[in-house]
């Protein structure tokens, strides 16, 4: 299975919330422009993928998680990149070994901290 897509990101502010959020060593978030300044620059990474594997009953055949092994690197000033960055992950599943006829795949994003 492959997946793909385009990371967004907000401004430097709510990312380096997210960052002060993973990384609780930091203390609390700057409260203005001037103190997110201060913290440039700074990298937060993508999150991370569960792909879930289901049959007609949503039992769960297989489960794999993947970190998108990616980070958006917020520059002096603030600067966010002008581009987003893309990703692509493919995963493996063998369907004969599944213990059923596999009729769902669900997708879900974490944070990457999470796996």
């Amino acid at each position: 299975m492959r997946v793909g897509g385009f990371a967004e990101f907000a401004t430097a502010r709510e990312l380096l919330t997210d960052l002060v959020a993973m990384e609780t060593w930091r203390g609390e978030a700057p409260e203005d422009e001037s103190d997110v300044e201060d913290e440039c620059p700074f990298e937060v990474p993508l999150p991370a993928l569960a792909v879930e594997v289901l049959d007609d009953s949503d039992f769960l055949l297989d489960k794999r998680e993947t970190p998108l092994y990616g980070r958006v690197l917020v520059g002096e000033g603030g600067a966010v990149p002008s581009r987003q960055p893309r990703w692509i992950v493919q995963l493996p599943f063998h369907l004969d070994d599944l213990s059923g006829k596999p009729t769902r795949v669900v997708v879900r994003v974490l944070d990457a901290e999470d796996l």
